[in-house]
């Protein structure tokens, strides 16, 4: 739980006026916790729009099996 507060707050205080900008997240075969994930940042952060998509290429490697990433 302390590690998603750190998260929240790092992406809070790098999108910097989200109201004009696009929130992407990107799942690793689980698109359920990008869904929540959505849910939890779409609390704090209010972004013109929000896609969610599966990853594709290195950023599966990255991500890992279960993985998501999000960016703003």
């Amino acid at each position: 739980e302390h590690r998603s507060l750190g998260f929240f707050a790092s992406l809070s205080e790098a999108s910097g006026g989200a109201e004009d900008k696009i929130l992407a997240i990107s799942h690793c075969n689980c698109p359920a916790r990008a869904e929540e994930l959505k849910k939890l940042l779409l609390a704090r952060l209010q972004p013109k729009d929000v896609i969610i998509l599966d990853t594709a290429g290195i950023s599966s490697l990255y991500a890992s099996d279960g993985g998501v990433i999000a960016v703003i």
